[in-house]
């Protein structure tokens, strides 16, 4: 019979102890804890619970609604070998499915003990389960205004935008995070910005931006620029870590945390930020 490592997660701990005698296998206890996660993220368990691990031809499979609503979803999780566990989560009201892989079964379960659970939750939310979770929330007509766009146009938008709205935009969520952070976005930003740079095929569009960014500065002669706050307001003009900033590197261009920059000051002895 199964059990966890992590005594500090009494809901898990629970769930562990009402269904122990369901536990068999290794990919039992991940079932579960994937299960787990699925119920913070505002899925319900459909129909009667009192046997949770339905065990299928095609893997062991849980079938919910998210919040109260009539939007369905089944999630199903299934071994791909000794050690490869694949999690697929399936919205049949859109078809819309969403994959998460295990590689290493080792990592999660040892002797029949599930270790390393925050880590799993983690890698789960941010690889599927914020996007599931969207996406259901979109059906059910609780996400309103600008996330209930679908990615393809505020991919359009984005590239509307100054780098510095791109940046600022960046901070609201994961999801706009990892869509400002593609690498067409800014390849297609540095194009437009600086027409004659021609990037390495292997070279980091986001890094070059930077690169070409801070020698225009220097070309502007703008050297208040090479400090973290603006000599004028004694705000921060870059995130930190570029624009010689007191950051950890250029990683630091997004969040989290991140502070956009202020709109630079009208005016004054040296009349603005150069448009760009």
């Amino acid at each position: 019979m199964g059990s966890m490592s992590n005594p500090q997660n009494d809901e898990l701990d629970s769930l562990f102890e009402k269904y122990n005698l369901e536990i068999q296998t290794s990919v039992d206890l991940i079932s579960l804890a994937v299960h787990n996660i699925a119920l913070n993220l505002g899925f319900n368990i459909r129909g009667d619970n009192s046997t949770l691990l339905t065990r299928t031809p095609a893997g062991i499979v849980f079938l919910y609604t998210y919040l109260d609503t009539q939007t369905k979803m089944q999630l199903t999780i299934f071994p791909l070998g000794p050690t490869i566990l694949m999690i697929h989560c399936h919205l049949p009201d859109t078809s819309d499915s969403f994959t998460f892989q295990i590689k290493e079964i080792d990592e999660y379960v040892q002797d029949l003990r599930l270790v390393n659970y925050e880590r799993l939750k983690r890698l789960f939310i941010s690889s599927i389960g914020e996007r599931l979770r969207h996406k259901a929330r979109l059906l059910t007509g609780i996400e309103k205004g600008l996330l209930s766009l679908p990615d393809e146009v505020l991919r359009k938008m984005l590239r509307y935008l100054d780098y510095r709205s791109v940046l600022s935009l960046s901070a609201a969520n994961t999801r706009l995070w990892a869509l400002g952070r593609e690498t067409a976005l800014w390849k297609y930003l540095l194009k437009k910005h600086y027409p004659n740079v021609l990037l390495a095929e292997d070279e980091d569009p986001i890094e070059r931006f930077i690169k070409e960014t801070r020698k225009l500065n220097t070309r502007k002669k703008l050297t208040w620029m090479s400090y973290s706050v603006d000599p004028i307001t004694q705000e921060p003009l870059f995130p930190q870590g570029v624009g010689g900033g007191r950051g950890p590197g250029m990683g630091s261009w997004f969040p989290p945390p991140f502070f956009p920059p202020p709109a630079p000051p009208r005016g004054g002895p040296f009349g603005g930020f150069p448009p760009l």
